[in-house]
């Protein structure tokens, strides 16, 4: 349980982005939403399920209206089912406070197992459809309580670790989040309290657009127009595959000879900046998927080097899914046979060394299929990135090492994430 201010300035964020409304979902004791009249809102609305928590909440209301001389509403029932008509007659812009789960549980009317029904118990996504569905939001802020429970392994949180049981706990993740606001919004994090999701407008202007269709977190045109300046320098590791159904060189010629448009790109989260201002780095143990690399880049300011990256200098074999990890992989789509092919490996940072970059790396791309902690080990403090997206899903740690090198977490999903180095509680 924690109070939106805790995230944000309110008068601020009033200012910033003219709202008029204040709404929220699970009124509790009541103390955002007298918070909330204390500032320049001109409408107030707070939804509660719970009827003793409900019952209590208008009774104080009741005073405080005529206390600070506003009006407010406080609707009695299940939190997506009462949305809809709040935000059709909304004027004006609106902050959305999201922090209705549980119900009773926070104030000892229940146990936090008792609602058996899922989205009673845990009613976001169904409240960020009931909000979307029946209104414009793309002038809206959204602040999401206690992250934690979506999160818990996301912090550090200020409140500490969750404490709840797992079987009681979100079962989608938050990819909803994504798909509701990645177009609109820039989302961020913050870890005060059991934290927060702070999701605010985006600008207009779109610097950086991806056209790769396949392969990419969803999340990260977003990220990069929020986060990474007009030009700089990025390195990509494990570049793989970098055309669809175009798995070699060969074929990739081939396509070109036959004047076969090629569409669907995948495997590289970085080559459409080389089209936006931007230079790079790929770096591959498969040397077919560095030849067509070679190939779709071909005047572009790159340098492409068939090599692993480990935490020393020594020869590996590869195993079928591009990794230096065992694994259960026979081969891999396209006819690609390079299974226990020998590659020499180097460490990240004595690689760099001997390339002609200047100046500090913006962005760095690492997708290793769970070699990632050993291309980390190799990389030393002055080659660490601004920005860094890696695969998260298959090495057990990953995100406390990143913690340790002062990486916030601000984007991610069941398989990538995307963190910025020395950003300090997740806000912009």
């Amino acid at each position: 349980m924690g109070y939106y201010f805790q995230a944000i300035n309110t008068s601020e964020y009033i200012k910033k982005y003219s709202l008029q409304n204040y709404v929220e979902t699970g009124t509790g004791e009541g103390a955002t939403l007298e918070y909330s009249m204390r500032h320049s809102f001109d409408n107030f609305y707070s939804v509660e399920i719970h009827d003793e928590i409900f019952k209590r909440a208008r009774e104080k209301f009741k005073n405080l209206s005529r206390l600070y001389g506003r009006d407010c509403s406080i609707l009695h029932g299940n939190s997506y089912e009462r949305l809809p008509e709040v935000v059709k007659n909304l004027k004006g812009n609106a902050l959305f406070f999201l922090d209705a789960h549980f119900p009773g549980a926070d104030f000892k009317f229940t146990s936090y197992g008792d609602t058996k029904d899922y989205d009673t118990r845990l009613p976001l996504e169904r409240e960020i459809e009931a909000i979307c569905s029946n209104r414009d939001i793309t002038k809206d802020v959204f602040i999401i309580d206690d992250l934690v429970i979506f999160e818990p392994e996301g912090g550090p949180y200020e409140a500490g670790p969750l404490t709840l049981d797992k079987d009681i706990c979100p079962k989608n993740g938050l990819g909803f989040i994504y798909e509701a606001f990645q177009e609109t919004h820039n989302i961020d994090r913050s870890y005060k309290s059991q934290g927060f999701l702070i999701i605010t407008p985006k600008d207009s202007q779109k610097r950086f657009t991806l056209k790769n269709n396949d392969g990419i977190p969803e999340w990260l045109e977003g990220f990069y127009n929020e986060h990474l300046p007009d030009s700089g320098v990025f390195v990509e590791i494990g570049v793989g595959h970098t055309i669809d159904r175009h798995w070699t060189a060969d074929q990739t010629k081939e396509a070109r000879l036959k004047k076969v448009e090629i569409g669907a790109r995948c495997g590289s989260n970085t080559l459409d900046l080389l089209e936006q201002g931007y230079s790079g780095v790929y770096i591959d143990p498969v040397k077919e998927f560095c030849d067509e690399a070679s190939l779709i880049t071909e005047g572009k300011s790159v340098e492409i080097l068939n090599l692993g990256c480990s935490d020393k200098k020594e020869v590996l074999s590869l195993y079928g899914g591009e990794t230096f990890v065992p694994n259960p992989h026979k081969t891999w789509p396209g006819g690609v046979d390079y299974i226990n092919r020998r590659v020499q490996c180097e460490r990240l940072s004595d690689i760099l060394d001997n390339l002609p970059i200047r100046g500090e790396i913006t962005l760095m791309s690492i997708d290793v299929e769970g070699w990632e902690l050993s291309v980390l080990n190799g990389i030393e403090e002055r080659h660490l990135p601004k920005l860094l997206v890696i695969e998260i899903n298959k090495s057990a740690g990953l995100h406390k090492i990143l913690l340790d090198k002062d990486y916030t977490l601000c984007y991610s999903d069941d398989r990538d994430a995307g963190y910025i180095r020395g950003k300090k509680g997740g806000l912009r």
